[in-house]
């Protein structure tokens, strides 16, 4: 009788033929998986920063914005009535990298406004884009509330 001691190099070569088959057919799907979430996440990071904005008004009875001074960062503001003006509330927000966002609001300004009842002066969106052509666009109503679409 002869022993078994291990496996035979065509099995091995057969495993490794079918490890990189697998390997080559899934690789394109992970790197998708991983865009799709990385526009995802910022999209539902400034959806959740609009939120809370509108929170912010709604608790102080006074204006909240959500400042976008540029493609790659936002910031919230609110009402300070000492001081007759908006202070900052916080850092400013970072967009992950690779990731901007474009606002076409209809006013023009760069922020978006919500007074004290927690609604907006019209309805607005905020485009969430990455470099491969995915994009999220959150609008937000005049009731305030928002939505990724």
């Amino acid at each position: 009788m002869r022993k078994n001691n291990g496996f035979t190099l065509m099995e091995l070569m057969v495993a490794i033929a079918i490890i990189a088959i697998l390997t080559t057919i899934a690789i394109p799907n992970i790197i998708s998986y991983i865009g799709n979430q990385r526009i995802n996440r910022a999209a539902y990071e400034v959806k959740s920063a609009i939120q809370s904005t509108r929170v912010k008004a709604i608790k102080e009875n006074s204006d909240a914005r959500i400042d976008f001074p540029s493609s790659t960062e936002y910031q919230i503001r609110i009402w300070d009535r000492s001081s007759g003006g908006f202070i900052d509330d916080g850092a400013v927000n970072k967009m992950p990298l690779g990731v901007t966002l474009t606002t076409g609001f209809t006013s023009g300004d760069s922020y978006l406004e919500f007074g004290p009842r927690g609604t907006s002066n019209s309805v607005e969106t905020v485009t969430i884009n990455d470099g491969d052509g995915r994009t999220r666009q959150i609008t937000v109503q005049i009731s305030g509330t928002s939505k990724i679409g």
